[in-house]
């Protein structure tokens, strides 16, 4: 058994991990992996009158990939009432609508994980656990007793080994902190070890993928500290970055590491549903609201090489809108057919016009070599 310390935990490293049993070849084919924003829960969400049609104008792009990933942005306690922002708290529903719809690998660490208390967090760990024994789902960032290890899971996919990890940089209340996954990315001991932790589990699997909750909240550009520990995080094996929290867009790159090997950032996918824009007009156009209702669906496309290997092929962005639709509230529409459709209201269509070229802009990928501090 092996250790590596994250701050002051020790945490164990199963040996095994490092020669893990070979699974069988799988065809080569192109798979698709689709990563999306915050599922975040305010009360015009988790009253609305259906939680279906939130999902309906997307659900064939979530269902017709190989995985698709969320992050679960707030507490579920079945025990508590439904609680809207700065204390959020939902109820099963409102997830099981997520996974219906194609949602199969969630993070649950986030800022508002501990909202509700040490109890909630335990509650929704092991919720999720239930849903994982019922439903083809996985999950990653809570534990139910403060001891428990940080461990990856592993995402099922026929004949690779996917690792799953997922970890906040911040909560907005401590109690309950020990039973998140957590690592103050500001501390340079804990930058530090996080490092040496990937770089100590991550060669076990085929894809390594790390979800990082964390930021600087409506900036559409990553602060350098960010930026750069992001670049030193897929040096040290992280293959697929995938980051929220700052509930707008931020530029995705295409990384080309030393070894010659590409890896994704999505420096932050936005939000993928909220209520933040409940209240917004067309008129808003140029305020300060948009960008939290704008996101993107991104589908990471991989294939296999001769030697079974896999390689990231290329990043393609679904830019969607967080619209309020005049019967079913907040939904999730894909912005290219929200356009043309003739029964948006004419003042929308204007507005949605008006934005698209910046939603685009920020939807162009950068491409780089990795030079990280």
């Amino acid at each position: 058994m092996s250790v590596v310390t994250v701050g002051a935990v020790i945490y164990e490293l199963d040996d095994r991990l490092r020669t893990p049993p070979p699974f069988p070849p799988a065809p080569s084919r192109i798979r698709t992996m689709t990563f999306a924003g915050d599922i975040m829960a305010h009360d015009v969400n988790y009253y609305a009158p259906s939680y279906e049609e939130i999902y309906r104008d997307v659900r064939p792009l979530l269902r017709g990939d190989h995985l698709t990933f969320g992050n679960l942005e707030f507490p579920v306690d079945q025990s508590k009432p439904y609680s809207n922002y700065p204390r959020f708290n939902n109820h099963p529903a409102y997830v099981e609508a997520a996974v219906a719809a194609g949602f199969q690998v969630f993070s649950a660490a986030n800022n508002h994980s501990t909202d509700q208390g040490a109890e909630s967090v335990v509650a929704t760990a092991r919720y999720l656990n239930q849903l994982t024994d019922s439903r083809p789902v996985v999950w990653s960032g809570l534990r139910t007793h403060p001891e428990d290890p940080m461990t990856p899971v592993e995402v099922y996919s026929p004949g690779i080994r996917i690792g799953f990890l997922a970890l906040t940089f911040m909560l907005n209340l401590e109690e309950g902190s020990e039973l998140v996954y957590r690592i103050n990315y500001r501390s340079g001991e804990r930058r530090e070890a996080l490092l040496r932790y990937v770089e100590a589990v991550a060669p076990a699997y085929d894809l390594f993928i790390l979800s990082v909750h964390g930021g600087v909240e409506y900036r559409e550009l990553p602060l350098p500290l960010k930026y750069g520990y992001f670049h030193q995080l897929v040096e040290a094996g992280v293959d697929i970055l995938w980051a929220h929290h700052p509930h707008v867009l931020q530029p995705h790159e295409l990384v080309r590491r030393e070894d010659g090997t590409r890896a994704v950032i999505i420096n932050s996918a936005g939000n993928f549903i909220s209520g933040q824009t409940w209240r917004m007009e067309p008129s808003d156009a140029e305020g300060e609201d948009p960008p939290k209702a704008e996101s993107a669906l991104y589908r990471v496309h991989l294939a296999e090489r001769k030697d079974g290997s896999l390689h990231i092929c290329g990043v393609e962005p679904v830019p969607i809108v967080a619209y309020r639709h005049p019967e079913h509230g907040m939904v999730v529409r894909r912005l290219n057919g929200l356009l043309a459709d003739k029964e948006l209201d004419e003042g929308w269509r204007d507005f949605y016009t008006s934005r698209f070229s910046s939603i685009q802009r920020i939807l162009e990928p950068i491409d780089s070599h990795n030079h990280a501090p």
